[in-house]
């Protein structure tokens, strides 16, 4: 996987150390709820509200260039995904008060262009991820969860099995197999379990609700969750079609989380969240996960969303709230 051989190939002299890179005038739009990284790397998109919704730059190491602004339908963009190629781009948020939508894009070499546009029913869609051959794209949202299936012609992606479950969910997460997802929100985390276009319920976390975000580690079947619950973070490894909770980390957030991101093979976790520090990083060593000292320059309160670029050199972070920087680039030395 390419993730992974950009990992192994960074991983050789680097240390656990992250370092702010210089706030830029392209990445200085307040109010970014999210931000990913390519599969490749060399792709960043964060998401919003208002006329700069979606933004694409190019990256080359530490420079950030904006390429392209994208206009998908939802008046809010919440997440994006890529798909595991590079090749496709999900954008979901609200549309309207009591709406959702989901536009998929895919790259033609030089930019996105929409593939697909579609409205859902239901509040503010909160989640996206691609199954790791692409083939699929579950999405959440306050009033339940679907599963996008991508049809014979690669261009777009169709609902698959409706909703298959009406609970509040703000987080999702898939295994490397493309057959065991986790969806953490409001109501509770559970876990279903693939066979061809059908999901099953196969285990609920017990005595677990408010969760805000779901990370699942690319080896090792790790699993994190965090959200307004005692401890802020839980921890898990999936044996077969159960969640084995794990011990929490020696060092826990001070305030309950909003998102939380592995890196590429697994070896970090970060961890947003809306009080000082607002951007935590884990290292892992065996099912064991320890804090790393705070980043020199802090992150402002309020943090929305993380996420590693594949080869774990860089780690992005968003603000929803405040004026000035909307995105932070902290670089691994």
């Amino acid at each position: 996987m390419l993730r992974d051989l950009l990992f192994a190939a960074s991983v050789q002299g680097k240390g656990d150390t992250f370092i702010k890179l210089p706030d830029t005038v392209d990445l200085s739009l307040t109010s970014r709820f999210s931000a990913v990284f390519s599969p490749d790397g060399a792709r960043f998109v964060t998401t919003g509200s208002s006329t700069n919704k979606v933004r694409v730059y190019n990256r080359s190491g530490d420079t950030f260039t904006l390429a392209q602004t994208l206009s998908p339908v939802a008046s809010t963009v919440r997440r994006s995904a890529f798909s595991p190629d590079g090749q496709f781009l999900a954008v979901v948020g609200a549309a309207g008060t009591y709406d959702s939508a989901v536009t998929v894009y895919k790259y033609n070499g030089s930019s996105f262009v929409i593939t697909d546009s579609q409205s859902l029913a239901g509040m503010d869609l909160q989640g996206c991820v691609f199954t790791p051959d692409g083939a699929y794209l579950l999405l959440v949202h306050h009033n339940g969860a679907y599963l996008y299936k991508r049809d014979a012609g690669a261009t777009k992606y169709s609902n698959a099995q409706g909703v298959f479950d009406n609970s509040t969910y703000r987080s999702v997460a898939v295994d490397p197999s493309g057959v065991y997802f986790v969806l953490a929100g409001g109501g509770a985390v559970k876990m279903y379990k693939r066979s061809g276009d059908t999901l099953t319920l196969v285990y609920t976390v017990p005595s677990l609700a408010t969760a805000h975000g779901v990370a699942y580690s690319d080896t090792g079947n790790y699993v994190a969750v965090v959200g307004e619950f005692s401890g802020y973070i839980k921890l898990f490894q999936r044996s077969g079609d159960t969640l084995v909770a794990l011990p929490a980390p020696a060092v826990l957030p001070t305030y309950y989380p909003t998102y939380a991101a592995f890196s590429s093979g697994g070896a970090y976790l970060a961890v947003s969240s809306y009080s000082q520090p607002s951007t935590i990083v884990y290292k892992r060593s065996g099912s064991t996960f320890t804090k790393l000292p705070d980043f020199g320059t802090p992150t402002p309160t309020n943090m929305h969303h993380v996420d590693f670029s594949p080869d774990a050199d860089y780690l992005a972070a968003t603000t929803v709230v405040g004026s000035g920087q909307g995105v932070f680039i902290y670089k691994r030395t």
